[in-house]
């Protein structure tokens, strides 16, 4: 979702992880295993023998195929006390938990060898290779010698990459294989939609002679510097050429599922932010089933939603899906052309990586146009640069859109880095997502208060800021252009030089500072119990051409008033004062109104008032005077005691006021009538909490609201019965009532 309105990405963060356990394998044999909450019924064929040798196989491939390092825990008086494992993720440090807990315990390793204490027994593995896991390759594999001098090659990773380069019918593949290849099929389909995430474990044993052959080609590939270039790059290459080829012939071991729990507060975050306009798409690695029922944890999904869903299947082809996402497309144009609004019921689009492709490439904008209309949408078995390519294609294609990414892990980097902002969760899967992100954070769920109380209030204040630095020195500038009118446009001065150059740091600088850093319109409770409140943001409701340019026109009102009642009060016939001022004393009368009326619109447009503000506000406008006369005693531009005279004359205070109290009226007069009949949602928000007696009560306030097309920003909000009160009042006598023509709350 993003700030300014458009579409965002969402990586396994918007899921985050929160554990990982779990674990199983699916071999063939006698018997019935039970496998991380599945279970599967083993045909009688090999012998329990067998069965033993392949469980064996399996747990030696869970503590060779990772690159866990122990590290030894140590007492304030460095004696070893225990021992912890440092794992790149929670699935790896998970897998070797499963090994210990079967009695195959990972020692530690020594430079390339690998200690096992098999069953009490120490053994010892040379890692010849490791072939390293990313999000193209969506497998990690080892190469690894046996005590007995054997070489095996292991291979992890996703079920469909695995699938793919098992050995084929050629390669002697028997019926027991191709049936225990349809009972893990299932068994990950079963586990998928229980929501666990799955691995696929294989092997093959690597004859000498052809991995030497191998090792000759690869460790020559991975020596020349343009291979090894084009290796990180992604390009095409014959270091990943000869990895897969060491990765061809596989035999399936077996299936692990591991947990990925949602961390507190993930489904009321993500509905949060839905009722704050903000569009959520989840971009996960995660299998499809996996993918779509973390949708329905998060209630990204729900069961109103018409699901679309475009995956390659035995039965469904990339380009098929492209067809369906074109008869989609097809549909939404129809339905516009006949003056509907969004689809009802809402679509959800679930698609998987190879439609992605596809539709990526050949019709991106129908993709996007359908994507746009769903209420959700989850893309399953995504690369880190298919996530990136739809931030893009968001950015791109949706106007004024603003996209926010956020994930956990190195496979989300790409995308975080190409959205407008990028946030980082730092968690068990490291710290790679938080050091590429803006902005970093410990839980999914503290989004919610970075987007909505956070980001909503430095909307706000940076809005003020923008205008407030525009509007102040406008006002300073046209005052000295009307006067300079009047001594036919010769360019003279008639501000002291030193006051112009104090003007921004000293006389009005600090207290914008503190407004801009600690203003809030409402407080952060309501702004989070009020989610609607948000889209004053997407929908520009603080700063846009017409605020800016009313900020610039009351400038250029309040400068004329400033020069010519004092032109008029003081140089014309008949004036209060008596005199014709020096030009540096009408100049002291123009800046002293600018100064405190710049202060007092700040005060207007500041929602709390701490002491601290005040304070300063004053010091500020004390600080004119003050240095007015240090400008005197240097005698600044030739001053000669002007400054004396001018703020010990009773007419230039009479004066001030006047200009003051003119000023001040139009700004008062405008509040009100934009409070009583141009009410906003936060008029109603900031009134309701004002009258209520007990904070905690106000906590359980809830605003009644119809649709109100009166009551800008206001939504769907939940009704609660209304009675009329006066004063302040217990939460049971609040009422917030509606005149019907003109929308305002009677008190």
């Amino acid at each position: 979702g993003g700030g300014g309105g458009g579409g965002g990405g969402g990586g396994r963060g918007s899921k985050a992880r929160g554990g990982s356990g779990g674990g199983g394998t699916g071999g063939t044999g006698d018997g019935r295993s039970k496998v991380a909450g599945g279970s599967t019924d083993a045909p009688a064929g090999p012998s329990r023998a067998a069965q033993r040798a392949a469980l064996h196989d399996f747990l030696l491939h869970l503590c060779l195929n990772h690159t866990v390092v122990p590290e030894t825990i140590r007492d304030a008086e460095g004696r070893p006390v225990g021992r912890q494992l440092s794992a790149s993720s929670p699935d790896e440090e998970a897998f070797v938990n499963l090994g210990t807990y079967f009695g195959y315990e990972f020692v530690g390793r020594t430079g390339a060898v690998v200690s096992l204490r098999v069953r009490g027994r120490v053994e010892k593995y040379k890692v010849l290779h490791i072939l390293p896991y990313n999000q193209v390759r969506k497998r990690m594999s080892v190469i690894a010698q046996h005590p007995d001098g054997e070489i095996y090659v292991y291979v992890k990773g996703a079920d469909n990459v695995i699938f793919e380069r098992l050995r084929g019918g050629d390669d002697g593949e028997s019926a027991a294989d191709a049936d225990a290849l349809k009972r893990t099929g299932d068994q990950l389909n079963l586990w998928g939609n229980d929501g666990l995430r799955t691995l696929c474990f294989a092997y093959k044993r690597f004859d000498r002679e052809a991995y030497e052959a191998w090792d000759a080609r690869y460790m020559e590939a991975r020596g020349k510097l343009e291979e090894l270039q084009k290796f990180k790059n992604r390009e095409p290459n014959a270091i990943d050429e000869l990895m897969e080829e060491a990765e061809r012939g596989l035999t399936l071991q077996g299936a692990t599922a591991n947990e990925d729990r949602l961390q507190p507060g993930v489904p009321e975050t993500i509905a949060k932010l839905g009722e704050a306009g903000l569009s959520i798409w989840m971009l996960t690695g995660d299998k499809l089933e996996t993918a779509v029922n973390i949708g329905f944890a998060t209630m990204l999904l729900q069961d109103h939603m018409e699901r679309h869903t475009l995956a390659v299947s035995p039965t469904a082809t990339a380009r098929q899906g492209a067809e369906r996402l074109l008869a989609l497309a097809a549909r939404l144009t129809e339905a516009r052309e006949a003056g509907s609004g969004a689809p009802s019921p809402p679509w959800a689009l679930v698609i998987d990586d190879k439609c992605l492709d596809y539709a990526l490439a050949k019709v991106p904008e129908e993709l996007l146009a359908v994507a746009s209309a769903c209420a959700a949408v989850v893309c399953c078995r995504a690369r880190p640069d298919q996530k990136a390519q739809m931030v893009r294609l968001i950015k791109r294609g949706v106007a004024r859109s603003r996209t926010l990414a956020i994930g956990d892990g190195a496979n989300d980097v790409d995308m975080i880095q190409e959205a407008h902002v990028g946030v980082g969760i730092v968690g068990a899967e490291g710290v790679q997502a938080a050091n590429a992100a803006d902005f970093a954070i410990g839980r999914f769920h503290f989004l919610q208060r970075l987007l909505l109380v956070h980001g909503r209030w430095n909307y706000r204040r940076m809005a003020k800021l923008v205008c407030y630095m525009f509007y102040k020195n406008i006002v300073l500038v046209l005052a000295q252009y009307w006067f300079t009118s009047f001594t036919g446009w010769s360019g003279q001065k008639f501000y002291v030089e030193l006051a112009i150059q104090a003007f921004n740091v000293t006389y009005t600088g600090l207290p914008v500072m503190i407004v801009t850093s600690t203003d809030q319109d409402v407080t952060a409770d309501q702004a989070l119990r009020y989610p609607q409140l948000y889209e004053d943001g997407p929908k520009q409701r603080s700063f846009n051409p017409r605020i800016f340019w009313g900020w610039v026109l009351e400038a250029v009102l309040q400068s004329i008033i400033f020069y010519y009642i004092s032109y008029l009060s003081w140089v014309a016939p008949d004036s209060i004062f008596g005199t014709t001022p020096y030009i540096y004393q009408l100049g002291a009368l123009s800046m002293s109104a600018v100064i405190v009326v710049a202060s007092l619109r700040l005060a207007f447009e500041t929602h709390v008032h701490h002491w601290f503000f005040s304070v300063w506000v004053f010091l500020s406008c004390l600080s004119w005077p003050v240095s007015a006369f240090v400008f005197d005693k240097f005698n600044a531009d030739n001053m000669g005691g002007g400054f004396s005279r001018v703020f010990f004359d009773g007419a230039f205070w009479f004066t001030l006021l006047l200009i003051v109290a003119v000023a001040v009226f139009r700004i008062v007069c405008w509040k009100v009538y934009k409070r009583y009949f141009r009410t906003e949602f936060r008029h109603l928000v900031q009134e309701a909490t004002l009258c209520v007696s007990d904070e905690r009560e106000a906590g359980r306030l809830h605003l009644k609201l119809d649709r109100y097309s009166g009551v800008e920003g206001a939504g769907d909000v939940e009704l609660t019965p209304l009675k009329h009160g006066g004063g302040l009042a217990d939460v049971d006598d609040i009422a917030l009532d509606f005149d019907e023509s003109k929308a305002h709350p009677h008190r």
